[in-house]
């Protein structure tokens, strides 16, 4: 189930689709679609979150990269949480046969290029996001870790 609140956000000031079937959020912000679960501290932005933008130079190429940001800030301990999930973040991304992993970026875990096509473009953003949701699990179990 989809709903969409009219009201803005209470704490990003946007609106928000919340994919409730997924308990994640997607929320437009600064022309970035962002994809969170409410417990990533990401009320303000700046915790654990998926993006991507969509600008000129993404439609001529017909490419789109889909970021993992593990915190712009340190909203919580980002370095325990990096050593007890850069392993599995690792072993998972090398599965799903991604490239763009990095070990070392603090924030920017991950930049996965999509290519897409005109007519195909949902499709194949969503198959990206599908692919990625095999850290979804990886993220909680470490944020579960920490407290």
């Amino acid at each position: 189930m989809v709903k969409h609140h009219s009201e803005p956000h209470q704490l990003l000031n946007q609106s928000v689709y919340e994919f409730h079937t997924f308990q994640i959020i997607f929320v437009v912000v600064d022309k970035e679609p962002t994809v969170f679960k409410p417990y990533w501290f990401n009320q303000t932005g700046d915790g654990i979150h998926l993006e991507f933008g969509l600008d000129q130079n993404s439609l001529d190429n017909k490419c789109v990269t889909i970021d993992l940001h593990i915190g712009h800030r340190n909203l919580f301990d980002r370095q325990r949480f990096n050593e007890l999930t850069i392993h599995q973040m690792e072993t998972a991304t090398k599965s799903l046969g991604l490239a763009g992993f990095s070990k070392t970026n603090l924030s920017q875990r991950l930049s996965l290029a999509v290519r897409f096509t005109k007519t195909g473009f949902p499709k194949q953003i969503t198959n990206a996001f599908t692919q990625l949701s095999a850290l979804g699990p990886i993220i909680d179990d470490g944020l579960k870790q920490l407290s």
